[in-house]
């Protein structure tokens, strides 16, 4: 034998018949000097939790932003459905956090600038960071309606498959300048701009869709695949027809033929010719 205890350190354990083992952290309890300090764990992960700083937006997203949440107001109605990212300060601390929800928009609370979705999410919109939604903007690609700088503003605020190319056009569609009708209203066309004869007030338009085809390519640079979605896939899929607004087997044959100068040549439905320049 070396030590003290070499006589007793292998006996077996004793063990009670009657009460079972006391278990480790039951023991260890024991010889805890005091219980923790109420609340200390929670204060010790209140100090370590991460806040994130809100990053300040340039003047070219928040023009975007200020467009896209125009466009989003003038469709409330419609309850759209809308992905909203915000920044949501601290209750506790400097910082916060971004904040994303999707969901349909129910109202604008004007006097706090504060929208509601549907399933009561509230945000504030000068916290907004992030805004897209299902809508689709309907452009007149006239150089009147709208001028080139909106236009582009559209596109970039929506994309090209959320831009819609309508006319809004009047009998005088594609006709020289002169005296038409607007229902029982006389309108004159000057230089291709319709207006009412009695008070100058622009009376629809006399864009043609080979026009807007044309200035979409010539306002925003865009080749002829992205400015002609406008005009052909995106209504189709706004209505959902499936089977139109592109060319692929099993669509309809609506085509329109156009030449080098995209002015149009032929006009196909449904496989038939309809049209055909001389």
């Amino acid at each position: 034998m070396s030590g003290p205890y070499d006589d007793i350190i292998d006996l077996p354990h004793p063990t009670s018949r009657r009460h079972p083992r006391m278990p480790i952290r039951d023991r260890a309890a024991i010889f805890s000097p005091f219980a923790a300090l109420s609340g200390h764990g929670a204060a010790l992960a209140e100090t370590a939790r991460v806040t994130q700083r809100r990053v300040e937006l340039d003047e070219d997203t928040r023009a975007e932003l200020d467009r896209r949440q125009a466009v989003l107001l003038a469709h409330l109605d419609e309850q759209p459905e809308i992905t909203v990212t915000w920044f949501q300060p601290d209750e506790k601390k400097e910082g916060g956090a971004y904040r994303t929800a999707a969901g349909r928009l129910k109202k604008l609370r004007e006097l706090e600038r504060v929208l509601v979705l549907a399933d009561g999410t509230e945000i504030p919109l000068k916290d907004v960071v992030a805004l897209e939604s299902d809508i689709y903007a309907e452009t007149i690609c006239d150089g009147r309606h709208l001028v080139p700088g909106t236009v582009r503003l559209y596109v970039k605020a929506k994309g090209w498959d959320k831009i819609l190319g309508i006319t809004d056009s009047i009998m005088a569609a594609g006709l020289p300048d002169g005296n038409y009708k607007l229902g029982v209203n006389d309108v004159v066309v000057e230089d291709g701009d319709a207006k009412l004869a009695t008070t100058g007030v622009r009376a629809g338009s006399t864009l043609t869709q080979a026009t807007a085809l044309r200035n979409f390519m010539k306002f925003t640079g865009a080749g002829v695949e992205k400015a002609a979605k406008p005009l052909s896939e995106n209504p189709a899929r706004l209505f959902g027809w499936t089977d139109r607004g592109r060319v692929a087997v099993g669509s309809r044959a609506d085509l329109v033929l156009m030449d080098d100068a995209y002015d149009v040549v032929r006009t196909i439905v449904g496989g038939r010719t309809v049209y055909e320049r001389a």
